[in-house]
């Protein structure tokens, strides 16, 4: 396998503002009826954040602090279930001569790696049919990190200083 030539950040995605979270229900549910009151009960949770996914955020840093860092490796952020659709994001990749991503996604949730490799594949799939020509079959996934021992250390690290920080009542 050749070298990578760019990082992808594959994440679940999340709505920007308000008016983006029925939709990207809508998205996830993938023709399922979401009820009224679970509906209302998420977009109550949203609108804590006024709409907005903080892990959109965290990511955006992330790109800028590669960017700084990493200038010859360019980073591209696309999404399963929100914008920027990783349709959009591979086939700018692709325009841009692209081929061997480095793809990272940010979900400690093993579990649906599975899930995500599905989408990979179906929107790999339609993209080379389009463009006439076998796009991303060189791509490198980052493996699952909820089982690394260093994010499970990190993770304990910041559950037990959290608790610490709780009144002695509230940390069993």
């Amino acid at each position: 396998m050749k070298k990578f030539d760019s990082l992808l950040i594959y994440a679940y995605g999340g709505p920007e503002s308000m008016e983006d979270v029925e939709p990207f229900l809508r998205n996830i549910a993938q023709g399922k009826r979401i009820s009224e009151k679970r509906m209302a009960e998420v977009l109550a949770h949203y609108a804590l954040f006024d709409g907005r996914s903080p892990m959109n955020g965290t990511i955006r840093k992330f790109m800028r602090l590669w960017a700084e860092n990493v200038p010859e490796v360019p980073v591209f952020f696309g999404c399963r279930y929100a914008k920027p659709a990783l349709k959009e994001t591979l086939r700018q990749m692709a325009e841009e001569g692209k081929r061997r991503p480095l793809v990272f996604i940010p979900s400690p949730f093993g579990g649906y790696l599975t899930t995500y490799l599905e989408k990979w594949t179906q929107v790999r799939d339609e993209l080379s049919e389009e463009l006439g020509e076998d796009v991303f079959s060189e791509a490198q996934f980052f493996p699952p990190f909820s089982e690394n021992a260093h994010f499970l250390d990190a993770a304990e690290a910041v559950i037990s200083e959290t608790l610490k920080s709780l009144p002695a009542e509230q940390q069993t």
